[in-house]
């Protein structure tokens, strides 16, 4: 159906050619031959690209860049998400669509806070959109990183090195400490070495040694603090007289560890980060650490996009020491002040998130009209805005791409709504305020559209409003599904006894059918798929899991989908737990979606022999175990080396005939064999060799439970070449012969 708006628009077209009608001047739409926003604001514009901005020290940076823009009448428009996960997320990954919006040609200039964009994927998607404009000039504020960079990039940065000489001058003139250890984050980055070269420098200036045995490598995370205060408290390291944390946030978990185990740390040594990340209130005793002078990089980035000096000519600005109780100085009232006032104000707009009816009036409303009179009764919620908008795409409302038509709402004031066409910034760049926020609006993998948040003097939206944004995004959904027939009339049908993605039993229908079966060789299966907080697992993956417990469960197809994520199957057979789980990890290291698309790692089996459990007792026993298989794998992944040795297990389980070359798997990672070796069972808790052997095992079980292939035909799709020593190997690993194994499931049996 089309709507009202696409109808009279189609009519004034039709009169336009008849009665020479100016199309453009009702609904402001910019001919095509235009020479750029500039003749018609009479303003340069500057694109901000950034990541989560309400973070500290993406605020501090864009801080610099509004006052020095609003000293030149620039206009900046800061294009970022909300979220930023560090892996990719299919929930999270439509917001990062709001960086399509760097195509407008209105931009004069790019501002790159490269640092806070940590996403791999995010980091292609911004360099496919910036290629696109190469005659567009790009500042970058932070370190180069790999990849992710063009030619005509000018970075501008602070200097690691002499920040971090400054720290050690501090502990060395200040407090006359000479045995300082340092810590660093991980041997791979530049940033890392550059940070010891400054600690080692100062030494040297000093007349003290340096020792490669007082350094240690981290990973920038509280996990590697905590690690090496345990070898300090535990008498491996004989104790400095002070350590320098590369960022506070290893600090914070160096000093924590020594809280947990009763320690005062002030009697032992003293410690000093860098970064100020502003949870200094948090832990004990207040940090001394070093603020690095983003306001300035800001200011820097400005001044070069409009000429006034050269990038070469930058000079890299300077940082302060922020004395805090950890190194002997004491914290300075005015830092103390202002900490205070900053914890004042987030509690404050904690209290009203928790507690204001904002969410819940939003559910009530029955049009977009009631909605946004809603978010203007609560306008108080987003700190010091001086305009806010709501831009929908106009089919916001359905499963498609978004439309070329979209719909303004004004969120402060009433304001009759307005339509302007995508990719058509005159409507939000040309009035009002000069420094401009776009924010992703979007509910799942479908997005609706995004906000515009303008201050007029320099000003950045703090972490309440993402609770904001997820208050519009939620409100928006409700709004959809009241008005969505297909949708009621499909939660009216909804079985008792089924769920109705999968078509399997839901916990209701298995919890009863489970009274009716005999239970002396009854097996009670759980498979959960592992998630990350905020992550929706995809229609397809549960229907794939469906389908391999159809298969494996029998002809009665006990099986069901108990919880979002987790599934629930029930088996007769005398054999033990671990061979049907073993069966179940065979099928979804087989399914190259699953694995090569999530990995075994997401996939958690375990199982219990129900003899005269109740089925809530069994249904318990069975979470206990997963989740103690959730904190195994919540463990691996804070891991370092997880996500690049994640591709190497992947690997091996979906070419399990391949893995008979172990040199190939080890050129995989950059590093020694030993190395590789070394991290790979710290990570997962396994050899390399024993995974390429386990995974050649369940490949086998595959083919002897599904297929009729004989057993020398297994053996030489599993890789090898000799089929005496491929049942040696599975009768060792599996302790029953593979003739054996498949006489367990018998296709009459099984199926």
């Amino acid at each position: 159906m089309l709507s009202v708006f696409t109808f009279i628009y189609g009519i004034e077209i039709f009169a336009s050619k008849i009665y020479n009608i100016d199309m453009n001047i009702r609904y402001r739409i910019i001919p095509e031959k235009r020479k750029g926003v500039v003749e018609h604001l009479k303003k340069k514009v500057f694109g901000v690209i950034a990541a989560d901005v309400s973070d500290i020290e993406q605020r501090e940076i864009l801080t610099g860049i509004f006052e020095e823009a609003k000293k030149y009448s620039v206009k900046t428009v800061v294009l970022s998400n909300i979220y930023n996960p560090v892996e990719s997320s299919d929930v999270l990954n439509t917001e990062n669509r709001i960086y399509e919006q760097t195509g407008c040609s209105d931009y004069d200039g790019f501002i790159l806070v490269s640092e806070s964009i940590i996403n791999p994927e995010l980091q292609k998607l911004i360099i496919n959109e910036l290629e696109k404009k190469p005659d567009i000039p790009v500042a970058v504020v932070g370190t180069e990183l790999p990849g992710f960079s063009l030619p005509w990039f000018r970075y501008i940065n602070t200097s690691d090195e002499k920040d971090i000489c400054d720290i050690t001058d501090h502990l060395i003139d200040v407090h006359h400490f000479r045995n300082i250890h340092i810590l660093t984050g991980h041997d791979y980055l530049e940033a890392s070495h550059r940070r010891v070269d400054g600690y080692r420098k100062s030494l040297e200036k000093h007349g003290i040694g340096f020792d490669e045995s007082s350094v240690f490598f981290g990973n920038f995370w509280m996990n590697s603090g905590a690690e090496l205060a345990m070898r300090y408290i535990s008498g491996e390291l004989e104790y400095p007289e002070a350590l320098i944390c590369c960022n506070d946030y290893m600090a914070y978990g160096f000093m924590d560890a020594f809280m947990e185990n009763g320690i005062d740390i002030k009697e032992k040594m003293a410690v000093a980060g860098y970064e100020y990340i502003r949870e200094r209130r948090n832990h004990t005793p207040v940090l001394t650490t070093y603020q690095r002078n983003r306001k300035q990089l800001g200011k820097n980035a400005v001044l070069y996009l409009i000429g006034k000096t050269d990038s070469d000519n930058l000079p890299e600005p300077s940082g302060r020491i922020i004395p805090g109780e950890s190194c002997g100085c004491g914290t300075l009232l005015s830092d103390s002040l202002r900490e205070i006032e900053e914890e004042k104000l987030k509690k404050m707009y904690d209290f009203l998130n928790l507690f204001c009816q904002f969410e819940h009036s939003l559910t009530e409303c029955r049009n977009l009209d009631e909605f946004a009179e809603q978010c203007r009764n609560f306008k108080f919620m987003v700190r010091g805005a001086d305009s806010l908008h709501m831009c929908l795409y106009e089919n916001w409302y359905a499963p498609v791409p978004g439309s070329e038509t979209m719909i303004r709402y004004n969120l402060l004031e009433s304001e009759e709504t307005q339509f302007f066409r995508k990719g058509d910034y005159e409507l939000l760049f040309g009035d009002g305020p000069d420094i401009l926020y776009l924010s992703p609006l979007f509910f799942s993998e479908r997005e609706l559209g995004y906000t515009v948040l303008g201050f007029s003097s320099p000003d950045v939206y703090d972490p309440s409003f993402r609770n904001w944004m997820k208050y519009l995004s939620n409100g928006l959904e409700f709004l959809r599904m009241k008005n969505d027939i297909k949708y009621l009339t499909e939660c009216q049908n909804l079985s008792e006894q089924r769920d109705m993605v999968t078509g399997l039993y839901n916990l209701k229908g298995i919890e009863k059918k489970y009274e009716t079966i005999n239970k002396e060789n009854l097996h009670m299966v759980m498979l959960q798929i592992y998630q990350d907080d905020n992550e929706n697992v995809k229609p397809e993956v549960l229907n794939i899991i469906s389908d391999i417990l159809r298969n494996t469960s029998g002809k009665s197809v006990l099986a069901a989908r108990t919880d979002k994520n987790i599934f629930i199957s029930l088996y007769n057979r005398d054999m033990d737990d671990s061979i049907i789980c073993e069966v179940l990890n065979a099928c979804i290291s087989q399914n190259s979606e699953l694995a090569g698309g999530y990995g075994l790692c997401s996939f958690l089996c375990t199982s219990v022999l129900c003899s005269e459990l109740s089925f809530r007792e069994a249904r318990e026993k069975c979470l206990e175990n997963i989740q103690e298989k959730n904190r195994a794998v919540s463990e691996m992944k804070i891991s370092p080396y997880f996500r690049k040795l994640s591709a190497i297990r992947n690997f091996i389980y979906r070419n399990p005939e391949k893995t008979f070359d172990t040199e190939a798997i080890y050129s995989m990672y950059k590093g020694s064999r030993e190395y590789v070796r070394k991290i790979y069972v710290k990570c997962f808790g396994t050899t390399i060799q024993d995974e390429c052997i386990y995974s050649r095992i369940l490949k086998a079980v595959y083919h002897l439970v599904f297929t009729g292939m004989d057993i020398n035909e297994i053996a030489e799709k599993c890789g090898y070449s000799d089929s005496k020593y491929f049942m040696r190997q599975f009768s060792s690993k599996t302790g029953m012969t593979a003739v054996s194994y498949r006489k367990i499931f018998e296709k009459d049996s099984y199926r």
